[in-house]
């Protein structure tokens, strides 16, 4: 199957992907981009089957990309943080070192559905508090559409995990896996 490089410019590889797949194309929000306005923040879904000796198609795995968010970087030296309206992450020092030379007060922020944990409680600082809307099961696991005030974000968990509707989820970031751009060519900065 496809390497999910591929899968970032589906015009020259369309053929071969499209003629097992089924895309979904969403959006989750939008941000306000100082050079564009308004942009999408569009999630691409891929699902795609594949035959079985001892049974019919059937979807086998969804592949989906990063949720994005703008947040400003607040604070000097090495101690930096994240806020994208109420929320503050702080950044642990090797994402620091990394955009120490960066002189831009904000960033685009990237993170895999994966990429969380769920947390007991919030740790203002290390963890998002969401409200749960809409929860889908596919295959071994549960793909959970999440808000904040600012934000929406698309969470993995597992399928034996409890998630309803309406209900809060508190997250924790895997920060070694959050990725930042530049605000203004979207270079990956970490």
């Amino acid at each position: 199957m496809a390497k999910i490089k591929r899968l970032f410019n589906p015009i020259t590889n369309i053929k071969p992907i499209l003629l097992m797949s089924t895309w979904i194309l969403k959006v989750s929000g939008y941000i306000d981009r100082p050079d564009k306005g308004k942009c999408p923040v569009i999630e691409l879904w891929m699902l795609y089957k594949e035959k079985k000796k001892d049974s019919n198609c059937q979807i086998l795995d969804t592949i989906l990309f990063y949720s994005f968010f703008e947040a400003n970087l607040n604070g000097a030296g090495d101690d930096i943080s994240l806020q994208a309206g109420n929320i503050r992450l702080n950044l642990p020092p090797e994402k620091i070192e990394k955009i120490k030379a960066y002189n831009e007060k904000r960033v685009i922020v990237g993170i895999r559905p994966e990429d969380f944990r769920l947390a007991a409680e919030h740790i203002p600082g290390n963890s998002i508090e969401t409200i749960v809307e809409v929860v889908e099961p596919i295959g071994n696991k549960t793909y959970v559409n999440v808000k904040t005030d600012d934000f929406t974000l698309v969470v993995v968990v597992g399928r034996k995990t409890q998630v309803k509707a309406h209900s809060t989820l508190i997250l924790e970031p895997v920060f070694e896996n959050l990725h930042l751009f530049d605000i203004r060519d979207e270079k990956a900065l970490s």
